[in-house]
């Protein structure tokens, strides 16, 4: 079976004839050193063909999962500016989250020890055994490779990331589930440049069980960064962040549209983040210029379509 199919039509919309109707690549036959391999294929794509549900997330468990939001808005004992607008960001994650069918829990200016030990209470937390997915977001201040937590520790995003693998003796119960981390922080002290220009952001979902399988350490992770390596990251007193303002509105205007995977709302994510239209850039010198960055190690389509508990039906308005 072919996994890309040709819909070859006359012009009155009957089958055209003498076409096949899939599109097949012919591979070169292997040489006899290939041939002497004993290795398997790493990428069996009639394998990928035929089995749809490889190619998608389950989200049929009984959960949609945890949200963790960490706002670090105090810094005075560490001798930084307290992050104003923070909170503007947290409710809007809180709305969208919730409606989304994720299960919120929010904590504000814990000290870094306290920001990984809950961390790791969270990853290893009974309910995401039942749980479609994971997520958690970060509001700090931060530099390049690192969070800055409101004492002044410092977290590196790798050890973030590395909190879901640390314990071999403890299998984690969210292995081969999606994990979505978003870091509303700084990477850098440069303000990003940009020039006039434009452009455009745009798959299949399907589910069902999974063979059992051996998953690398690091897999099944979103990495949602607010900005360019090197760069800041604005966040305005009155209006929150860009990027956790934006992110919530494509996940309440995009999750429920079949074709728009997690991946695709974020490439809509850096359009509309890192395109302004021209009449709403005063001066250009001084604009706030800022490109997100996604990193992916996602094995499969993630749809954050509609869940029992949720209730996205478009724009979530943030209660006063």
């Amino acid at each position: 079976m072919s996994f890309f199919k040709s819909g070859n039509r006359a012009a009155d919309g009957s089958a055209a004839q003498n076409h096949k109707t899939a599109t097949q690549v012919a591979l070169p036959a292997p040489t006899d050193e290939a041939a002497k391999c004993p290795r398997k294929p790493i990428l069996q794509l009639g394998k990928v063909a035929d089995r749809h549900d490889l190619l998608v997330y389950d989200m049929n468990h009984p959960r949609r999962g945890l949200a963790i939001i960490f706002n670090n808005v105090n810094y005075e004992k560490a001798g930084l500016d307290s992050r104003k607008g923070s909170e503007i960001d947290v409710d809007i994650l809180k709305v969208t989250l919730k409606a989304l069918g994720f299960s919120v829990r929010i904590h504000d200016n814990l000290s870094g020890k306290r920001i990984r030990k809950q961390l790791r209470e969270y990853a290893y937390a009974e309910e995401n055994k039942t749980s479609d997915c994971f997520f958690a977001a970060f509001l700090s201040h931060g530099n390049a490779g690192y969070i800055r937590t409101c004492d002044g520790d410092i977290i590196n995003i790798d050890d973030i990331v590395g909190t879901f693998n640390i314990d071999k003796e403890i299998p984690s119960p969210l292995l081969k589930k999606p994990k979505i981390i978003v870091i509303q922080a700084c990477r850098g002290e440069k303000a990003q440049t940009g020039e006039v220009g434009a452009g455009t952001p745009r798959l299949h979902p399907v589910v069902t069980e999974q063979p059992r399988q051996y998953i690398a350490h690091g897999a099944d992770f979103a990495l949602v960064l607010a900005s360019a390596s090197g760069c800041k990251a604005p966040r305005y007193s009155t209006e929150g962040s860009p990027l956790i303002q934006t992110l919530c509105d494509a996940l309440q205007k995009y999750a429920q549209t079949k074709d728009m995977d997690f991946s695709r709302i974020c490439t809509a994510l850096t359009y509309l983040v890192a395109t302004t239209d021209e009449e709403d850039v005063e001066n250009p010198e001084e604009h706030d210029y800022q490109t997100p960055l996604l990193e992916t190690t996602l094995r499969k389509l993630l749809f954050l379509g509609i869940k029992a508990g949720g209730n996205v039906k478009g724009p979530c308005k943030v209660e006063k």
